[in-house]
């Protein structure tokens, strides 16, 4: 018997409320990120899947996969300067919510990510080293 994969549980931490501009920034950024998968944990792949309610597009796959786009778009492309292709919506015609038949939710088993573990979202000029991106 195989077990199946969950989501897994997820800690949200309050972002402080008097923080530099980039402090706050990144605890935004980073209560944001655990809020999507808080609502995500618990779920297997199949339901990360599932359309919430018909005839919308909207999973919560979809979401996250959107998302990992965005701050794609926002820090490795915009802010960074980097040439990048957009993982799950490559021409940009809104596949990373449609797409889902062959998608997996498990990371084990995931053919492209977002960014790979030591990358680092850039810091503006004159600021420190940037931050871990996920």
């Amino acid at each position: 018997m195989t077990e199946t994969w969950t989501a897994p549980p997820v800690e949200r931490t309050d972002p402080g409320l008097i923080l530099g501009e980039r402090q706050a920034l990144e605890a935004w950024l980073d209560f944001h990120r655990e809020t999507l998968l808080l609502k995500c944990a618990g779920l297997t792949a199949g339901q990360l899947k599932e359309r919430a309610v018909p005839p919308s597009r909207l999973s919560l796959l979809g979401l996250v996969r959107h998302m990992t786009e965005v701050e794609r778009w926002w820090f490795r492309m915009h802010a960074a300067d980097t040439d990048l292709p957009f993982p799950y919506d490559p021409d940009q015609t809104g596949q990373d919510f449609e797409a889902l038949h062959d998608a997996d939710a498990w990371p084990g088993n995931s053919s492209t990510t977002s960014c790979p573990a030591t990358a680092t979202i850039p810091s503006a000029p004159g600021t420190s080293a940037g931050s871990t991106c996920t």
